[in-house]
């Protein structure tokens, strides 16, 4: 008899609270909860996003990155004249010089998604061109696909950001 009594309770508690619930929000679910929740969210991380796009695009980090675009296509250009087919400890090194290049932009690229929200970032073609070599860059280092060559020759492309970052 107790639990039917707790149970009963437990049922009028949760009704109360789906009432409650339903006048604050006439509408349901579907309409205006997520728009609070994103409205909300954004006001906490506008002032860090803001923080972030200034000193992302600061002269100084864009040379920064412009010297790391260019040592990356230089370091490319000498395992290239270096026989690849090596499989000695010459290609292991260069292998973990290219993951660590590719975090590095991967960080970057993170960085510059935050600090420029989805339509800002989206909307530049030197961005889309930076989210696909960093992508095809993570294939090439993934295995021995067939055409991983090609994957590797458009890691080279890199350089190409630096036509972004020039004034």
């Amino acid at each position: 008899a107790r639990a039917a009594h707790e149970g009963d309770e437990w049922v009028r508690m949760i009704r109360t609270t789906a009432a409650i619930w339903h006048q604050n929000n006439p509408k349901g679910l579907e309409t205006g909860w997520w728009e609070r929740a994103h409205v909300s969210t954004r006001r906490t991380m506008r002032p860090y996003q803001s923080y972030v796009r200034r000193l992302y695009s600061a002269d100084r980090v864009q040379f920064f990155l412009a010297g790391v675009i260019g040592l990356n296509f230089l370091i490319t250009a000498v395992e290239a004249e270096i026989n690849l087919e090596q499989r000695g400890e010459t290609h292991a090194i260069f292998n973990a010089i290219n993951i660590a290049f590719s975090c590095l932009f991967t960080v970057e690229l993170l960085v510059n998604m935050f600090g420029n929200l989805w339509h800002k970032f989206w909307g530049d073609f030197w961005n889309i061109a930076d989210f696909l070599i960093v992508i095809f860059s993570f294939l090439s280092h993934a295995a021995d696909l067939p055409g991983v060559n090609i994957l590797r020759i458009v890691r080279a492309l890199r350089v190409c950001r630096l036509f972004k970052r020039l004034p």
